[in-house]
């Protein structure tokens, strides 16, 4: 009697599931009963689900997104940004979705609007305080407590969208811009890790290929020892060999030129960075020559 009335559940369980089972539509069956999507995500569906979109814009927000994913990405950003003007770290992952979103941008008109709207929001992740930094140099004398790595990170992501904005700027502005962008990015490499030393191989082409002083600020020894310091630190991002192979031709180290620059290829392959890896072998357009 006791084992029965135990198994009594069980038998109660196991009938109703088959009930359900017998009665209810499969998934693919609810599915085929649904309207087709048009063919492309709408970013309103995720509205009144701020961490959906964040976690969402999280994934979409990479180098290695196709275009439409960027997009995506920036929109769902922008949207929980909205939803709370100020939370840092949104604040943050919107001005690192507007850099991505802009950065292959053709039209012109949309790239001022997407880059403006990535630089409010770096500036409120932090980036207005990178001048209360000590900047690169403190960080030997103990220093680089007084900027935080979210400050360093937001100066990060501003400058490379004062560079995209630079495409839109007239030579007096451009200028101005460039001088702010050198400044952000003294303070970003207290963050060096950031895309794998983003900071240091940006900052490093500036000196590069700007004219030198007194025209402009360009040093060929700075751009040397930041890229070095990239490679050493991050040696298999692909970029980091790639620009220290064209600053060392410019010293005159066409040997040691042609090694880092067959390192950096054979790092920048498709099977570790997907579509982006094509742009980065065609040299004459990644280095800006012609």
């Amino acid at each position: 009697m006791f084992q029965f009335a135990a198994r009594v559940p069980f038998l109660v369980a196991s009938a109703l599931a088959l009930f359900v089972c017998a009665c209810a539509p499969t998934l693919s069956e609810l599915r085929a009963d649904l309207p087709s999507s048009a063919g492309g995500f709408d970013a309103a569906s995720l509205d009144g689900d701020r961490p959906g979109q964040i976690a969402a814009a999280q994934r979409l927000c990479h180098p290695l997104a196709n275009a439409v994913q960027r997009a995506l990405g920036f929109e769902l950003s922008r949207r929980a940004h909205m939803a709370d003007a100020s939370d840092v770290e949104t604040a943050s992952l919107l001005a690192r979705c507007a850099y991505l979103r802009s950065e292959r941008e053709q039209d012109l008109a949309v790239l001022a609007q997407v880059t403006a709207i990535g630089i409010e929001a770096a500036s409120v992740a932090g980036s207005v305080k990178a001048r209360q930094c000590l900047g690169h140099s403190a960080m030997k004398d103990g220093g680089a407590n007084l900027c935080p790595s979210d400050v360093s990170r937001a100066a990060y992501w501003h400058a490379l969208l004062i560079g995209l904005r630079m495409r839109v700027a007239g030579m007096r502005e451009a200028l101005s811009l460039l001088e702010e962008e050198m400044a952000l990015l003294d303070v970003a490499r207290l963050t060096a890790e950031e895309e794998e030393g983003g900071p240091l191989r940006v900052l490093a082409m500036i000196y590069l290929k700007a004219p030198a002083w007194p025209a402009g600020p360009g040093d060929l020894d700075q751009a040397l020892e930041l890229l070095q310091e990239a490679v050493r630190r991050f040696p298999s991002h692909p970029l980091n060999r790639i620009f220290l192979a064209a600053a060392l031709v410019e010293d005159g180290q066409d040997s040691a030129a042609k090694e880092e620059l067959a390192r950096g290829l054979a790092l920048a392959d498709e099977a570790l960075w997907g579509e982006v890896a094509h742009d980065w072998r065609n040299l004459d357009a990644l280095l800006g020559q012609h």
